[in-house]
């Protein structure tokens, strides 16, 4: 059963992948508040991080930061994020998920974990698809590396971008920026 439900995750994820890299994926961008987003994305794998005994916070500017965005986007590339970080950053680590305002019109939500970092040669091939970096417990979770993929594109699909910023022995924080809603 857990090989089946394996296989099903990698044929959805490149079917995905296949639809939104074809433009066939429909997109419904609307005014999203990502606080809520954040927090419920959270809390559904609080227990995840728990058991590995990792830290895991949300915090963001203010009470409400509203983007014209698609929530089911949204809620595919946090959940992404935050499954990455729970397989890369390791026991004991604190991942944290942040919202602030651009200044620019737009907002940006980070995932940020203190785990063992990307080497600086490896950062280029991990938008890549099927690009994973070896670790035995990400490698034991599952995946084919096609998670980062989906959500550059997804982010493309609203306008925003996706980057990943790391450093060895110092974590990595990955960053989607997507437009903010004009005050009406």
């Amino acid at each position: 059963r857990r090989s089946g439900r394996f296989l099903l995750s990698i044929i959805d994820d490149i079917l995905d992948l296949s639809r939104i890299e074809s433009g066939r994926r429909d997109s419904a961008i609307e005014h999203v508040d990502i606080v809520p987003l954040m927090i419920e994305s959270a809390n559904r794998m609080r227990v995840e991080f728990e058991a590995r005994d990792i830290a895991l916070s949300v915090s963001a500017e203010t009470e409400e930061m509203i983007a014209l965005a698609d929530r089911r986007a949204l809620i595919q590339i946090v959940t992404n994020l935050l499954t990455n970080a729970l397989k890369y950053a390791g026991t004991a680590a604190n991942v944290s998920v942040n919202a602030v305002r651009t200044g620019k019109g737009a907002l940006e939500l980070s995932v940020h974990d203190d785990g063992p970092g990307i080497p600086e040669e490896k950062l280029g091939e991990i938008m890549k698809p099927f690009v994973q970096l070896s670790s035995s417990y990400a490698r034991a979770a599952g995946g084919v590396g096609l998670g980062l993929t989906i959500c550059q594109s997804l982010a493309r699909t609203m306008d925003g971008t996706l980057t990943v910023e790391s450093r060895l022995g110092e974590g990595t924080t990955v960053r989607l920026v997507v437009p903010e809603s004009p005050v009406d």
